[in-house]
């Protein structure tokens, strides 16, 4: 049995098996660990290749998102690209994207992606407990790779909508150290969870989100001066 390494960590093994009375010489022994050493290159090999394509994907779907946002004032086309986008970049089940709403203490479930979703559109939830509300008071994300019920709701026994999820990333819209939402993916493929990488490309795309819902801000502040300023004068 050949042990196989990647830099120092065991990821597996190559075994051999001899009919008797024949028993692995030398020179077989050395040709075999030389065999499992040079798969152990190609896989390593091949993983990094599968990353760098990953990357280079990740980041023209984030050129796209940001061509889209300086395209177009339709804030809801925009932002509804953006969530779908969150989703079937890092693999996920369903994504959504929530705003907060100041007056109330609540953030709201505007958009929604992917069927097990749908129980959560439209629904708003108090700026209390859960990873949420954690999201918008620190202004910090946040990876959940085991969901509970309290975790997405202030209570156990709040009614869920038939809601299935089992992890979940989190990022928070931020605009000049204000949190306006956050941007989440549910469930992704697989059993690995999600990982600091995907993260860190979710900050970067809740941030083309979050330049998207200032300006549409910046723009409805703009017709409503225009439209003082005429019922002005």
């Amino acid at each position: 049995h050949i042990p196989v390494y990647e830099g120092r960590t065991l990821v597996g093994g190559l075994s051999l098996v001899f009919p008797a009375p024949l028993a692995p010489d030398e020179p077989v022994i050395a040709t075999a660990d030389a065999l499992a050493q040079s798969l152990a290159l190609m896989a390593t090999l091949a993983a990094e290749r599968y990353q760098l394509q990953r990357r280079l994907t990740q980041g023209n779907l984030l050129y796209e998102v940001s061509r889209a946002i300086s395209s177009s004032l339709e804030i809801d086309d925009v932002l509804k690209f953006t969530t779908a986008l969150a989703a079937n970049a890092l693999g996920a089940e369903a994504s959504a994207l929530l705003l907060v709403d100041q007056k109330t203490s609540e953030i709201a479930f505007v958009i929604v992606h992917g069927p097990i979703a749908e129980p959560l559109r439209g629904r708003r939830i108090p700026l209390g407990n859960g990873v949420i509300a954690r999201v918008v008071r620190t202004g910090q994300p946040l990876i959940v790779n085991r969901i509970t019920r309290e975790t997405i709701f202030a209570s156990p026994d709040e009614d869920s909508g038939g809601l299935r999820a089992h992890n979940m990333l989190c990022a928070p819209l931020q605009v000049k150290g204000e949190t306006l939402g956050v941007l989440l993916v549910l469930n992704r493929e697989g059993e690995q969870g999600f990982s600091a990488e995907d993260m860190e490309w979710l900050i970067a795309l809740a941030s083309q989100a979050s330049v998207a819902i200032e300006n549409a801000r910046l723009y409805s502040s703009l017709r409503e001066e225009r439209d003082r300023i005429i019922q002005a004068e």
